[in-house]
């Protein structure tokens, strides 16, 4: 069991670090492409690469040439793909890892619930085998009925 959790951990530790490492990738790429391009400075660079690619898109930078603009298009058709797809994957293992923890603290509510269930059930029918034999031992026998 312990094997296959290190398995599973190394998988989502694996997807995880692929997906960083492709958005720092993208927006390493884009402050390279905008400085040189654009002759822009690295800090703008960069703050165009990440609002190009979380698509907020302030507009307080712009592309000024055709050309730019198309270098621009193909980097956000390429990039928000990317970038959503490594954002995707980091928010389904942790929502799957939240998902894991949940049902192993169901498993152990339902058991303690289970258990309960089970201990209720006992006792009504106790109470139900208790109230019979309290009728029958109240209720005239068939023969002391024809006496009377």
């Amino acid at each position: 069991m312990m094997g296959k959790f290190r398995q599973e951990l190394g998988r989502v530790r694996g997807q995880v670090s692929i997906a960083i490492g492709m958005a720092a990738a993208l927006i390493i790429i884009g402050t390279f492409l905008f400085h040189h391009l654009m002759d822009w400075t690295w800090e703008e660079s960069f703050y165009f690469s990440v609002v190009t690619l979380t698509t907020v898109g302030y507009g307080d930078l712009t592309p000024d040439t055709g050309f730019q603009r198309i270098v621009i298009a193909i980097y956000v058709l390429i990039g928000v793909t990317i970038f959503v797809t490594a954002i995707s994957i980091i928010g389904l293992n942790v929502i799957e890892k939240r998902q894991t923890e949940l049902a192993g603290r169901m498993t152990e509510r339902n058991q303690r619930l289970h258990i309960r269930v089970l201990e209720l059930e006992e006792k009504i029918e106790k109470y139900k085998t208790d109230r019979e034999r309290s009728n029958t031992e109240e209720e005239p026998s068939p023969e002391e009925q024809e006496v009377t």
